[in-house]
């Protein structure tokens, strides 16, 4: 069985506002003990590096500038951390239907969450990974 980091959450988002709300609607729902917050993809994956145990959920931005959601999947496949089973959703503002369909398809992305944040789903879907 995989070993986690008790309850913790990395959201990934270039938007310091973002990141804000969805940390304070995070600390609201009660569901975590832990939430790390980066603004870049790489900063993301060097703070997955460090950490003795991966989160048990990382939420990215997919529409970021110098690496999105899709470059940093490249290269946190290669950490090879996901055998670990850290739950891992892209979160964003996309409208495009196709953002969504290839998120729902790849089989190392746990779902596509819409911008913004919202506690009750976070109760009742991001609750159940945590």
């Amino acid at each position: 069985m995989a070993e986690f980091e008790s309850s913790a959450i990395l959201l990934i988002d270039d938007d310091d506002t973002s990141n804000f709300y969805n940390k304070f609607i995070l600390e609201e729902a009660q569901i975590v003990d832990k939430i790390y917050s980066t603004e870049t993809a790489d900063d993301g994956l060097d703070l997955l590096k460090k950490l003795d145990f991966p989160p048990r959920l990382i939420l990215i931005d997919l529409n970021m500038p110098f690496k999105d959601g899709w470059d940093f999947m490249e290269d946190y496949l290669k950490l090879g951390i996901e055998k670990q089973s850290p739950k891992l959703f892209f979160l964003s503002s996309s409208i495009l239907p196709a953002d969504k369909e290839k998120a729902n398809d790849h089989p190392r992305v746990d779902g596509f969450i819409s911008k913004p944040l919202d506690i009750d789903f976070i109760k009742r879907q991001i609750s159940a990974v945590v």
